[in-house]
């Protein structure tokens, strides 16, 4: 009996982080879906779909369209971190990772994996 109990409480437990984390990444997809002007470019923008499509205008015009996804990754110390991938559709070598650093209703922070002399991007939310 009290194996039952210890092998119930491991459930419950389990059972309880991964809903947490699940949320953690829901959140993320639906704070990321809209348009985000890029700082120090007012003609640019990225436009999140709810479908997982990434569109980005330069000078009102259509520049590239991605799939994208929002993926986790958690610390042994328990700190989740969300990663941002694009994937070109016409050219699936044009692909590239984010950190996000941080992200909510106005703003968006993005850390480029790729190349460690890139600077923190920031996003506002139009």
């Amino acid at each position: 009996m009290k194996h039952l109990k210890i092998t119930f409480l491991i459930v419950l437990v389990f059972s309880l982080v991964s809903f947490t984390i699940q949320q953690t990444t829901q959140g993320d997809k639906e704070l990321i879906i809209g348009t985000w002007i890029p700082e120090g470019c007012s003609n640019c923008k990225l436009v999140f779909t709810q479908d997982g499509k990434l569109y980005d205008y330069v000078e009102g015009s259509l520049n590239k369209t991605y799939d994208y996804s929002i993926r986790e990754s958690t610390a042994a110390n328990g700190v989740t971190f969300s990663y941002l991938k694009k994937t070109n559709v016409n050219d699936s070598k044009d692909s590239s990772e984010y950190d996000i650093n941080g992200l909510n209703e106005t703003v968006m922070y993005l850390d480029y994996l790729g190349d460690r002399s890139t600077k923190l991007l920031k996003y506002t939310r139009q």
